[in-house]
């Protein structure tokens, strides 16, 4: 555990160093190369993070997924350190969590998605690898809420797309069983996929 508590400090410091031109720049190649792809074409249900800071902004990706009528649907962190994935659309008001990350209002009639029924997840990173190893933040929320992936029959029910600047690659990052291995990782300069 160490190693990735080393790792986080050293991407997190390697992110913040970009500038926000930069950052806006890879954002938005970023995006265009995900709406080339077949998945975001053919996904309805859609499971995107919001964006802050210095990472890989969400924003055009969530607005083309508006245009073309798909479902959106963005993370709510609950105090017992679970995560669900509640719908967002232009009515849906947000406000600061624990963490000072923007999520929805919940309301009695909330939509909440269904893990095993969404197309197309976004992850945000610390770093990834070539091997489909990703390092989050350390919360463990995404993993524990796509474990469900872990299992053969269910993993191709949907795909896990991380979005990353490219100097967030790291060589071979340390890997817990418990961690949800990637589809793929969009970067400005490539796109990498992973056998499943």
């Amino acid at each position: 555990m160490t190693d990735k508590k080393l790792l986080r400090k050293q991407y997190l410091a390697t992110r913040q160093r970009m500038t926000d031109a930069a950052c806006q720049a890879n954002s938005k190649t970023i995006a265009e190369a995900v709406f080339a792809s077949d998945k975001f074409l053919s996904a309805t249900k859609i499971a995107v993070y919001l964006s802050q800071g210095k990472e890989v902004n969400t924003t055009r990706i969530i607005e083309e997924a508006w245009h073309q009528n798909k479902k959106v649907y963005v993370p709510v962190i609950n105090k017992d350190k679970t995560m669900r994935f509640v719908i967002y659309n232009l009515e849906t008001r947000l406000e600061q969590n624990f963490f000072g990350i923007a999520e929805p209002v919940l309301q009695p009639k909330t939509e909440i998605a269904v893990p095993e029924e969404l197309d197309l997840v976004f992850f945000p990173l610390l770093a990834f690898d070539k091997n489909g190893n990703r390092l989050g933040m350390g919360g463990g929320y995404y993993d524990r809420y796509f474990s469900f992936t872990n299992s053969a029959h269910l993993r191709k029910t949907v795909t896990l797309i991380a979005l990353a600047h490219a100097c967030q690659e790291h060589q071979n990052l340390p890997f817990d069983p418990w961690d949800v291995a990637l589809d793929f990782v969009f970067t400005e300069n490539q796109s990498f996929a992973f056998a499943g």
